[in-house]
C-alpha cells in the first residue's frame, strides 16, 4: 500500500494505491488519528488506485469516518470503481459513508 497526502485549502486529501486490506489498515488509522489530533477534520480519501477492499479495509474507512465525526468534521470517498465500488454498495456502506465523484464535489457536499 502506498499512501500520499496533500492539502487542498483546509481539506486533506489522502490518496491510496494498492489493496486496502489487513496489512494496510493500521497505517491509515494512525494517519487519520494524527489528523484529528491536529484539528484537521476535513478528509477526502481518494480510492481511484485501489483495486481491492476487504472487511478490514471497510472497517478502517468506517472508523475514519467516525473519528472525523467525533471531532466535528467529515470524510468523503472519491474515485470508487470496480471491486471497491461493488463492495460499498453490496454492504450498504454507501448509506453511512459519503461518496463523491470528484474532489470539487466532495468539498461542496459539506459546505
Amino acid at each position: 500500500m502506498k499512501i500520499t497526502s496533500r492539502e487542498e485549502g483546509d481539506i486533506t486529501v489522502l490518496s491510496l494505491k494498492g489493496d486496502l486490506e489487513i496489512n494496510s489498515v493500521s497505517e491509515i488509522k494512525d494517519f487519520v488519528a494524527n489528523l484529528c489530533n491536529n484539528k484537521k477534520t476535513k478528509l477526502v480519501i481518494d480510492l481511484s488506485e485501489i483495486e481491492l477492499v476487504d472487511s478490514m479495509g471497510l472497517g478502517v474507512l468506517v472508523g475514519s469516518h467516525l473519528m472525523m465525526q467525533e471531532k466535528g468534521g467529515w470524510m468523503v470517498l472519491v474515485g470508487l470503481h470496480g471491486q471497491p465500488e461493488t463492495i460499498m454498495f453490496k454492504t450498504k456502506m454507501n448509506r453511512l459513508l459519503k461518496i463523491s465523484s470528484s474532489l470539487a464535489e466532495a468539498a461542496n457536499m459539506n459546505e
